[in-house]
C-alpha cells in the first residue's frame, strides 16, 4: 500500500502527463478584445455538435472553429515549440552546392498508420504521408507557422 504522500504525488504526475498527452488547440470562434487566436487544453465535443477547449489551468471553455483544432503531437522542434497537427514544418536542407533545397509541409494524422505525419506530396493532398521523426529527425524541424493562418506558405519559398 502507497503511503499518502506518495499516492498524492502519482496522482498529480499522472494528471500532469495525461495533461500533456491530451493537450489540443484551435481559434476561438467567437474571439473579443480579451481573448482572440488559438485556445489550448481539452477538447470538449457536445452533444449539439459544439466543439470547446476547456483552459487546464482555469477550466474556461470556449467554442473553436472544428477546422482549426490539432492535438499535440508530444514533440517539440528545434527551438523548444511544440509541434501541433496543423503546424507548418521548415525542414532546412542544402545540396553540396550550397543551394538552400529546404521544404515546408503541413503537420497530419495519418489515420492508417495512427500516427502523426508530415505530407510530402508536391500537391500537399495527403497521397505521401510520412512520419516525420524518423524521417527528418527532431532536430532539423521548425515551426514556421500553420495553416489556419499560413497555407500561402506551403506553395512558396
Amino acid at each position: 500500500m502507497l503511503g499518502g504522500l506518495t499516492a498524492q504525488f502519482l496522482k498529480l504526475k499522472t494528471k500532469e502527463m495525461q495533461k500533456d498527452r491530451y493537450l489540443f488547440r484551435g481559434y476561438i470562434k467567437y474571439p473579443s478584445d480579451i481573448i482572440n487566436g488559438f485556445w489550448y487544453g481539452d477538447l470538449i465535443h457536445y452533444a449539439n455538435g459544439d466543439i470547446y477547449i476547456r483552459q487546464f489551468e482555469t477550466g474556461m471553455e470556449n467554442e473553436v472553429i472544428p477546422e482549426s483544432v490539432g492535438q499535440w503531437t508530444g514533440i517539440l522542434d528545434k527551438n523548444g515549440v511544440e509541434i501541433y497537427e496543423g503546424d507548418i514544418l521548415l525542414d532546412v536542407e542544402f545540396d553540396e552546392n550550397g543551394n538552400n533545397i529546404s521544404s515546408k509541409f503541413p503537420v497530419v494524422y495519418d489515420y492508417s498508420k495512427c500516427q502523426f505525419a508530415i505530407d510530402n506530396s508536391f500537391k500537399k493532398d495527403g497521397s505521401n504521408l510520412v512520419n516525420f521523426v524518423e524521417y527528418f529527425g527532431i532536430e532539423n524541424l521548425e515551426v514556421v507557422g500553420n495553416i489556419c493562418d499560413n497555407i500561402e506558405m506551403l506553395f512558396s519559398f
